[in-house]
């Protein structure tokens, strides 16, 4: 390409064109624009250097190369140091574009020289060179791009080559910053995602002990504050219990619901009877209240929703005493109301009215 004419050159954009826009893997599209610099330019090789850290050095990484004359490609993920000793380094270092038609003429004492290494490694010989760093948008140095031993009967780089080079180099350096934006962007998901679920994990933890540690202070709150060894409180000392409960669930902002159970056409006898029954199936947490022929049950850490379930163990001991007493007309009707820690200045005695309003549900089936 040391003289190129107008068909040299849509040739050349058409395979840039077929490159860029009908190769979809990455990787593949830079191999090729590396092979298209080897050809354009008669040259022996190329590779394409990127740096990466490793044990935090940044160092420059073997990770496209193309060799006519040897097969270079074992050494793809060999790492070489940026800094002066080699061409590449220099040029990472540096940013400088560098062209060197006779390697063997660089002087002792030059900034730079050639990393004899790979030659020596592969009884190779280069005489002349161009490296170019490879740049993102921000101008960053990303990688290098290098292109070794002009074949051509005029074996010198020459400025044509230099420019379809650095052409081919931005358009790699493109595809690169592309890829790293990709991985970017992933590992940003990725990390947010192990965020958002160690959040999570941790929001569920302290969940769970919160309400581990509320369902204890329920506990002891209702084992301190009933005034006797019974769970059966009468109207006084359950409204009272009653009102501590909903100061609790104020601070702890949890839902109860509180049943009112009619048992209208049992005597006391039986009530008495079921109330012992009652005490028994009663969770440590929870408040019985008894007046005349009325039970108020209050379900902590109930809503609505689950009410039905709770209120089974109650309808089946009631069945079973009815059943064994062969009380085969009684009629229980029942009602329901959940405090909501959203509303303000609720008290034990309007709670406990409400209720009352909301019997017209049979208890039983």
């Amino acid at each position: 390409m040391s003289d190129i004419n107008g068909k040299e050159l849509v040739n050349f954009m058409e395979n840039i064109n077929n490159i860029l826009f009908s190769i979809s893997d990455n990787n593949d599209k830079i191999k090729n624009l590396l092979n298209l610099a080897i050809d354009l330019t008669f040259s022996d090789g190329g590779t394409i250097y990127l740096i990466e850290e490793q044990a935090n050095e940044k160092r420059l990484v073997i990770t496209f190369t193309k060799n006519k004359s040897i097969n270079f490609e074992f050494f793809v993920g060999h790492t070489i140091p940026i800094n002066k000793i080699s061409i590449a380094g220099f040029s990472a270092l540096t940013g400088e574009t560098i062209i060197i038609n006779n390697i063997n003429e660089i002087p002792q004492n030059h900034p730079y020289r050639q990393f004899s290494f790979f030659d020596k490694s592969l009884n190779y010989k280069t005489n002349n060179t161009i490296a170019i760093p490879l740049k993102d948008s921000n101008n960053n140095i990303i990688g290098v791009f290098q292109l070794v031993n002009k074949l051509s009967n005029q074996s010198e780089y020459n400025q044509t080559d230099i420019q379809a080079s650095l052409l081919l180099s931005n358009l790699v350096a493109m595809i690169i910053e592309k890829v790293n934006l990709q991985k970017n962007y992933q590992n940003s998901i990725l990390s947010l995602q192990k965020l958002f679920s160690s959040m999570f994990d941790w929001m569920r933890f302290t969940v769970n002990k919160i309400s581990e540690a509320i369902i204890m202070t329920q506990g002891k709150f209702i084992e301190y504050s009933y005034p006797s060894s019974s769970k059966i409180l009468n109207l006084c000392d359950g409204l009272y219990i009653l009102d501590k409960q909903i100061q609790l669930s104020y601070v702890t902002f949890t839902p109860f619901v509180l049943c009112m159970l009619h048992f209208q056409s049992l005597d006391m006898i039986h009530i008495e009877e079921i109330s012992k029954l009652f005490e028994k199936e009663t969770r440590r947490h929870d408040i019985i209240i008894k007046e005349d022929k009325y039970f108020a049950l209050v379900f902590y850490n109930a809503t609505s929703d689950n009410i039905d379930t709770i209120l089974r163990r109650y309808k089946k001991v009631v069945i079973e005493y009815i059943n064994q007493k062969r009380l085969y007309q009684t009629e229980i009707k029942y009602g329901f109301i959940q405090f909501d820690p959203n509303k303000p200045n609720q008290t034990a005695e309007s709670l406990f009215e409400d209720a009352k309003n909301k019997i017209n549900i049979n208890f039983l089936p």
